[in-house]
Order: structure tokens, then C-alpha cells, then sequence
């Protein structure tokens, strides 16, 4: 059985890939991009956002669902080998692709807020509630109103291979409060930092 975390990926060789969706294969861009991604590797590990090898995707971020953590613009480092060995932990930002769109074409990102299993709903004033309960252990995910136009979203049972995401922009974000449950097939990997422009630069995965 594959491994639900390491989908195929086309021709992709080596610990870099892109996720710009400005060229195509063969072209002076991609080369230009596939330099700009070792400098990119070079200059986060230099500055401390990168601390252990693995494959890595970098994805820059053109709309403002993760806003104010993750703006429009930043360019964005990804472990897409993090989940692994390691559980998909409500919190973490996850780099996603919807069905029958690429990694080449995907730009977003978004916040872990419900695990396979769980029941999601809101209360009347829009608090996260986990299996009936209101969630208060995440700073981006607790006492905040989820409602949309002050429209409360339909409660969700998740599955055994779903997840429940948010966006840090409650009242703009295209999440699952809007195209529902995402496989875990559709999850590519971790965010971890952002690693420019050089003013953002900063961690997003709670590492410190």
C-alpha cells in the first residue's frame, strides 16, 4: 500500500521543488527557480529555520488565508517528509493540494483544527467545539468567532482519513468550513518557516 504522505511526484529529483505556478518543466525559469531554491535551503539554514535534512517544498503564499501568520507574498518552507514519522498534530499548518490540482499548482495553506474521528461543530458565537466540547488549547484556534457573514457552519463528523482546517483569517478564509473534510492524501506537508522576505522570517511550526 503507498504511503498516504509521499504521493507521487511527476519527475521531481533531489530535496527541492517549487510550488510557484509561474512556469512549466524545460524552461530558463525553472532553472532560475531550482538556483533560487538552494539559495533559499542555504539561507534558512544560515538564519536557523532549517535544522534537519529532509525533502523540502517551497511554496509562495499568494492568498491571505493564513493572514496575519502567513501573508500574501511570504515564501514558505515545507517538510513534506515530516508526517513520516510523525502524527498530524491539531495546530500544525499543512501544505495542501485539492483533488486534481498538482504541488506545482498549490498555494495553500492551513491550520489543523479537527483529527480523524472527531466530530467538529461551533457554537452559536462561533467557538471551535471538538466532540461537543470548546476548544480553548491553541492560541490561532480558541476564543475566536468561525462564523462566516454571522452564519454558524454545519457540524462535521470526520472520518477515519479526514481532517478539519481552518485559516488563521476567519472571516475570509476558503477552508473546510466551505469545501468540507480534506483527505489525508491531499495533505503534502509541514509548514515550518517562512523564509522570506527577509522582514517575515520567522517560525510557524511552535518550534522555537
Amino acid at each position: 500500500m503507498m504511503d498516504p504522505y509521499h504521493q507521487p511526484r511527476n519527475s521531481e529529483k533531489g530535496c527541492f521543488s517549487f510550488s510557484c505556478g509561474c512556469c512549466s518543466g524545460g524552461c530558463l525559469a525553472t532553472v532560475l527557480l531550482g538556483s533560487l531554491s538552494v539559495l533559499l535551503f542555504a539561507y534558512g539554514y544560515w538564519v536557523g529555520m532549517v535544522d534537519h535534512p529532509g525533502e523540502f517544498a517551497y511554496v509562495h503564499v499568494l492568498r491571505n488565508d493564513m493572514s496575519p501568520t502567513i501573508q500574501p507574498g511570504d515564501w514558505v518552507l515545507v517538510d513534506r517528509d515530516y508526517y513520516a514519522d510523525e502524527p498530524i498534530q491539531r495546530g500544525d499548518i499543512v501544505w495542501l493540494a485539492s483533488s486534481g490540482e498538482s504541488e506545482s499548482e498549490s498555494k495553500q495553506l492551513l491550520r489543523v483544527a479537527g483529527l480523524p474521528g472527531e466530530s467538529v461543530t461551533f457554537s452559536a458565537s462561533g467557538e471551535l467545539l471538538i466532540d461537543g466540547n470548546v476548544f480553548t488549547r491553541h492560541p490561532m484556534l480558541a476564543e475566536r468567532d468561525f462564523r462566516k457573514d454571522k452564519k454558524v457552519p454545519d457540524p462535521v463528523k470526520l472520518n477515519e482519513n479526514e481532517y478539519y482546517l481552518l485559516g488563521d483569517n476567519r472571516d475570509e478564509a476558503r477552508d473546510c468550513r466551505s469545501i468540507g473534510p480534506v483527505p489525508v492524501k491531499n495533505l503534502r506537508g509541514m509548514a515550518i518557516s517562512i523564509l522570506f522576505p527577509p522582514n517575515r522570517v520567522a517560525r510557524v511550526d511552535g518550534k522555537n
